[in-house]
């Protein structure tokens, strides 16, 4: 708004240096029109708005009070005109005029009063509503979710890799790894207390690092580019869990061809294979505070990471010293270098000068000294936190007591700010905020924490309710204590109530109303909102904690960074009785599970729900929750089938997931509004995800089912046929794969696995494309395995005798090869090669060479450590082994079995059968003579 008066005009030495360089200060300039130049002016700003006085209002102001309208400096009427002028010319579309009249003066101040007329309220209104629908556009955002996640370490990129400062040594420790100076296969640790700046300085070198590989300033690449992959622990919702993180990996870098697997043994197996692999895409990853994944065995055994990385491979990990993960990695044998994130090598004076200067503001001397003699100041997050709690203190004349006053730790100083806070911000509403916050799983939606916050009757949990609910009670911590076949039963009986009552009409479309009371199932509905007025106070006071997580515009908040979590346990969940802390948070999250059950938006509801019930061990009502077909098809999704998976192995296990969706088809089918279409796409997503968990028994039953629909009640599509027969195949092989003996028996279930495969191969010769050629190629693959299975079994079967068997798996093997040569798959390729290779007699050399050459392409593929490797070692022994020369069977047996443990685990079947053999008396015998 520009009337007649220009402003202040500072003098040179009122504007500080640094205030000078950061603004681009012109002298001479008002402060209006430097708020002008540097918010508008230089970058045309599209969302500026210049509302230009009409000075015909001057007629009718008083003379007394004229003065307080117009500018008595002399060169003030010049430089307003050039302003306007200026703005006009720049943004003719973006500069309006407004009138306005004098109305009185007030008796109680003497102050002039001006009337603004409604022509002003409409044109600024009308301007701001345009600009904000273009910027946030109401349509839904097409981005998926695994863009949505990147979107989010983006932006964290973007606000934590600006300037670093006091840092510039280890950054160029950074980038001398990364470069390929050290000539290391290991990764670069960056290893710090919390607050240390760790995670600014990962962002720093990931901007660094992504313009260099662009630029082709990073050697080592050859011909190609290197990529650059960076995950911020906490950044994103999912960023904590040690699958989406390895999913992410594998996809955004192209590591993997075909599907990204979603068990999570597959994922760290692929991750490990990937990262290893002498051929791999040159690649630099980015893990920041990797210690705060969440608490699994598969994140901080650090398997998915190589002891050996691909030259091609650079990994830069930050984590605080002495956890898991540090102690982990710096055990192994080839440990990595690190680099220690401590006090900083600029000035804590530097820091504290410029931080009150972007304030116009300064400490004296005494105040400077007192501060930098506190023991946290060389923690950069101590020292911004300590700088703030000064900058808002009022009484300047106390700041030395204030400074004294302040922790001398981290955690310490961030309690005490959360004491002000609640004393200050609202009580009762900030420890709510913080503790639903806490407990959350990947933060709340604005709009979610006032509907929670609206409860303010039962915002807290009551003082002495947790003895109550204490007394006497026991409960089993882990699932493996569940007896299965009791959760099976009340599962079954949960399941049946579940789709027999109209829950919410979530199931309305799907399931016939049987007549049951739905208000039994409705959800607990929340009282209004909390007010805008009482919210405003308390983010005011947590804001500087809070920051946007996800995308970006949802509204979403999570706490700045995680030291914050560690607090907010210490102050509110901790106490000396375990029973209290256990209590706090089952309340919490039982006030979660509760709202969340009432929310409609499927999205939030899926990532939410599980989570609360899991923490609860509330087995029945998380099965209900997963048993529900949105939520069975939001989960089953690819990017959070391990959410699934994860969820049933705590409500039960798979064999209670199986029954509870075993009942739950029986229902369906029994529904009068459930089409032959629905329940066929329901068989068969039930089908693939009890394959998953390994329930292939009853997935085989469902997928003959979908068949039967398919084939008399939806016209023998073919490649939906094609697809069915090859994953009853599949699910077949699965089941065959599990005997450990070649007989009788392994010769019925081949040939069973053989005749459905054939099936899929006879229409799928039909269809075209590459994507059916590669299925084709699969098709193959699978049937020639078991041609050789049913060979080695003489099998007796009246329509194929073993030399059959041999010819035809032989012929089909070769026809793999082709095509996935021309498809440049080098893992089934090599697979290929090995198929053909045990077609072969065992004491044929020719054997031998195939599968030499599909070991080398393996390795170049898929690299030492994969489930691919271990087959051709072991199969390489048994050559050498038929052959009499049991030394070199030894040294595959050996490596069969180191693999296997590093890609399965020391406790896996494979790997005790591997184990197994090393133990049988020749090759012990051989163990003792060369002294491994």
């Amino acid at each position: 708004m520009i009337s007649e008066r220009t402003g202040w005009i500072p003098e040179a030495s009122d504007v500080p240096g640094l205030l000078a360089a950061q603004y681009g200060w012109i002298h001479g300039f008002s402060v209006t029109e430097m708020e002008i130049m540097h918010g508008a002016y230089r970058k045309r700003n599209p969302n500026a708005l210049f509302m230009l006085r009409d000075p015909g209002y001057l007629t009718t102001v008083f003379d007394d009070v004229k003065y307080l309208f117009v500018d008595s400096n002399p060169i003030a009427g010049k430089k307003l005109d050039a302003l306007k002028k200026a703005v006009k010319k720049r943004f003719p579309t973006q500069s309006l005029s407004y009138s306005a009249s004098f109305s009185n003066v007030d008796s109680s101040t003497g102050r002039p009063q001006l009337e603004i007329l409604e022509d002003f309220k409409k044109k600024v209104y009308e301007f701001f509503e345009q600009k904000l629908e273009q910027s946030f556009p109401l349509e839904t955002s097409n981005l998926g979710v695994i863009e949505t996640r990147r979107a989010a370490h983006e932006i964290f990129v973007d606000s934590r890799g600006g300037t670093v400062l006091g840092r510039e040594e280890i950054l160029d420790e950074i980038q001398s790894y990364i470069n390929g100076s050290t000539r290391s296969t290991a990764p670069l640790v960056v290893v710090g207390s919390a607050g240390a700046g760790k995670s600014a300085v990962m962002a720093r070198s990931a901007v660094t690092t992504i313009r260099n590989a662009k630029t082709g300033a990073i050697p080592g690449a050859g011909l190609k580019t290197w990529r650059v992959f960076y995950h911020f622990v906490g950044a994103a919702p999912g960023s904590t869990d040690i699958g989406h993180l390895l999913q992410r990996l594998l996809r955004e870098l192209e590591l993997i061809r075909g599907n990204v697997p979603s068990e999570i043994e597959k994922l760290v197996q692929e991750s490990q294979r990937a990262l290893s692999n002498p051929d791999a895409v040159p690649s630099i990853l980015y893990i920041d505070a990797i210690n705060q994944l969440d608490d699994d065995v598969n994140a901080k055994s650090l398997k998915w990471l190589p002891e050996v990385l691909s030259p091609k491979i650079r990994v830069v990990l930050s984590m605080i010293n002495q956890t898991d993960y540090h102690r982990t990695l710096t055990s192994r044998a080839n440990a990595p270098k690190e680099i220690f994130c401590g006090p900083l090598n600029l000035s804590a004076k530097a820091i504290i000068t410029e931080t009150f200067a972007r304030y116009n503001k300064r400490l004296d001397d005494s105040q400077m000294r007192l501060l930098l003699s506190k023991d946290g100041s060389a923690n950069p997050l101590w020292l911004s936190l300590a700088c703030e709690e000064l900058r808002l203190f009022g009484s300047f004349e106390r700041v030395l007591d204030k400074i004294r006053d302040l922790a001398d730790d981290l955690l310490s100083l961030l309690q005490q700010i959360l004491s002000r806070l609640e004393e200050e911000n609202g009580g009762h509403l900030v420890v709510a905020t913080l503790c639903l916050l806490e407990c959350s799983r990947h933060g709340l939606l604005e709009s979610e924490l006032l509907d929670l916050l609206g409860d303010e009757g039962n915002l807290l949990p009551p003082d002495d309710a947790w003895l109550e609910t204490e007394a006497g009670r026991e409960e089993e911590e882990e699932e493996a204590h569940v007896d299965v076949d009791t959760i099976v039963a009340d599962l079954k009986a949960e399941v049946e109530m579940t789709y027999r009552t109209d829950a919410v009409d979530r199931l309305a479309n799907q399931l016939e109303n049987t007549g049951i009371d739905s208000s039994i199932a409705q959800p607990k509905r929340y009282s209004a909102p909390l007010p805008a007025a009482k919210w405003s106070l308390v983010y005011r006071g947590l804001r500087q904690f809070l920051r946007p997580c996800g995308d970006s515009g949802e509204g979403r908040l999570d706490f700045y960074h995680r030291t914050m979590s560690k607090v907010i346990r210490l102050k509110y969940f901790n106490n000396d009785d375990k029973a209290f802390a256990k209590f706090q948070y089952t309340w919490w999250h039982g006030k979660l599970a509760g709202f969340f059950e009432s929310v409609e938006d499927l999205d939030r509801r899926s990532e939410e729900l599980p989570y609360h019930l899991e923490k609860l061990l509330d087995h029945s009502r998380l099965a209900r929750c997963l048993v529900e077909w949105p939520m069975f098809d939001r989960l089953f999704e690819e990017q959070s089938r391990l959410d699934l998976l994860k969820s049933w192995r705590k409500a039960g296990g798979y064999k209670a997931a199986s029954a509870c969706y075993m009942e739950a088809l029986s229902v369906l089918r029994k529904s009068t509004s459930c089409t032959p279409e629905d329940l066929f796409f329901r068989l068969e997503k039930v089908a693939r995800f009890l394959s998953l968990a390994g329930e292939y028994s009853d997935a085989f039953s469902l997928l003959e089912e979908a068949r039967r629909i398919a084939e008399s009640q939806l016209g023998s599509q073919p490649e939906r046929m094609a697809d069915l027969y090859y994953s009853l195949a599949d699910t077949k092989s699965e089941v065959a794969k599990l005997q450990d003996f070649i007989d009788a028996n392994t010769a019925r279930q081949s040939k069973a696995v053989i005749d459905l495969a054939q099936e899929s191969i006879a229409i799928r010769k039909m269809l075209a494309g590459d994507e059916n050629i590669k299925k084709l190629g699969l098709a193959y693959l699978l049937t020639s395995f078991h041609l050789s299975s049913y060979s080695q079994a003489r099998g007796q079967a009246s329509d194929l005798s073993p030399q059959q068997a041999k010819e035809q798996g032989v012929k089909l093997a070769k026809e793999a090869i082709k095509i996935f040569q021309k498809l440049g798959d080098g893992e089934r390729l090599a697979e290929s090669y090995m198929i053909v290779g045990l077609h072969v007699e065992s004491k044929n050399p020719s054997q031998l060479e195939y599968l030499q050459k599909g070991l080398s392409l393996c390795l170049r593929s898929c690299g030492r450590y994969h489930m691919l490797s271990a087959r051709f070692h072991i199969n390489i022994g048994i050559y050498y082994e038929d052959n009499g020369d049991y030394y070199k069977a030894y040294e595959y047996f050996k490596d069969w079995a180191e693999i296997c443990t590093e890609v399965y685990g020391p406790s896996h079947p494979k790997t005790k059968r591997a184990k197994g053999t090393l133990d049988e008396p020749m090759y012990a015998k051989i163990r003792s003579q060369k002294g491994n």
